[in-house]
């Protein structure tokens, strides 16, 4: 009775603190949605979530669609993990469908579709900090933009140059976490770490209070 009641007090007390401390919700990417025809559906684009893309040779660009409505305001962020060798890379994030204007990039777009792009400056960089994860990342873009017609729509993470390196794309504003978070936080913090390659470093505060939440609501699922 008393496990239980631990359990409930500190989930919510977790399921209160974490929208402050998390910035973004986790989309895996599976290396896999390389162009339009095989990019991944994005569920609740109103949400706050991420996708983390490593550009290499084979897998230049990242591909996310949703279904937009003329008026909807979509929210982008475009950022590279803190890395020593990453230092001076310059990814893009482009928006692209229906209603935008014409653009060059270095991938097609869709039949009957414009692109927005926005690429990064060093002259606008800004540092942050993410406490769910301990781990650092440069913030080069962050845009709203209002969609100008009502259908298919992409977001895409690249560099303009197609030269290798890490980028995370973030797009969305509300933001949701429930149990199922707390339950996949441990994967989720695995996968975010090894991106930014600070697996090795210890952890936080916050991390640790999230990891001992996870692993007792899992354990409290499995015996209740």
């Amino acid at each position: 009775m008393y496990a239980k009641r631990f359990v409930i007090v500190v989930s919510a007390l977790v399921l209160f603190l974490a929208p402050q401390v998390l910035a973004h919700r986790l989309v895996e990417n599976d290396g896999t949605h390389v162009d339009a025809a095989s990019a991944l559906a994005v569920v609740e684009p109103g949400v706050s979530q991420l996708i983390l893309h490593e550009v290499s040779e084979n897998n230049q660009e990242v591909w996310l669609t949703f279904g937009g409505t003329a008026g909807d305001s979509v929210y982008l962020q475009l950022g590279v993990p803190v890395i020593e060798n990453l230092s001076g890379y310059l990814p893009a994030v482009a928006l692209v469908g229906p209603g935008l204007p014409s653009a060059t990039v270095p991938f097609d777009l869709p039949n009957g579709t414009g692109a927005l792009t926005f690429e990064s400056s060093s002259s606008e960089v800004e540092f942050f900090s993410e406490p769910f994860t301990g781990t650092e990342s440069w913030i080069y873009v962050e845009e709203d933009v209002t969609l100008p017609s009502t259908g298919t729509y992409y977001i895409v993470g690249y560099h303009p140059e197609d030269a290798a390196g890490k980028l995370w794309v973030a797009f969305g504003r509300e933001e949701q976490f429930g149990i199922s978070d707390i339950l996949a936080y441990p994967k989720t913090l695995r996968t975010v770490r090894s991106f930014h390659e600070v697996s090795d470093e210890p952890l936080g505060i916050i991390p640790r209070l999230f990891l001992i939440v996870a692993a007792i609501t899992r354990l409290f699922a499995f015996v209740f």
